[in-house]
């Protein structure tokens, strides 16, 4: 039984490919010695992933560094860049990887998550 050219390709292709993750750290100054708040985070995040289409994975993974105040971040490429997700956080009012905070910001986020 011969298979068409076509439908080989098909199938190859398909079978090959991969979703584009990227890993990203994330410095959080303000979260030193507050391993709850950066928790609180990366549980803000996943709530977003929550929200979206069924088969749109943004986060692959979110890993809480509490001894170096950041978060691991593996994202997938298809629907997110560095600065979407460095945006996303900076907006709670955090300085991340070198872009500064605002601290009212800041306050009122803590305020509505109910962060000491």
């Amino acid at each position: 039984m011969k298979i068409p050219a076509g439908i080989l390709i098909l199938i190859l292709i398909t079978g090959c490919y991969r979703a584009d993750s990227r890993r990203l750290v994330v410095d959080l100054p303000e979260t030193a010695g507050r391993p709850a708040e950066l928790a609180t985070i990366k549980q803000a995040l996943w709530s977003e992933q929550e929200r979206v289409k069924n088969g749109i994975v943004f986060y692959d993974e979110i890993k809480v560094d509490a001894e170096n105040a950041r978060l691991e971040i593996i994202y997938n490429r298809e629907y997110l860049a560095d600065m979407n997700v460095l945006g996303k956080i900076h907006a709670l009012g955090y300085s991340v990887n070198g872009l500064p905070g605002d601290p009212a910001l800041l306050a009122k986020t803590r305020e509505k998550l109910a962060l000491p």
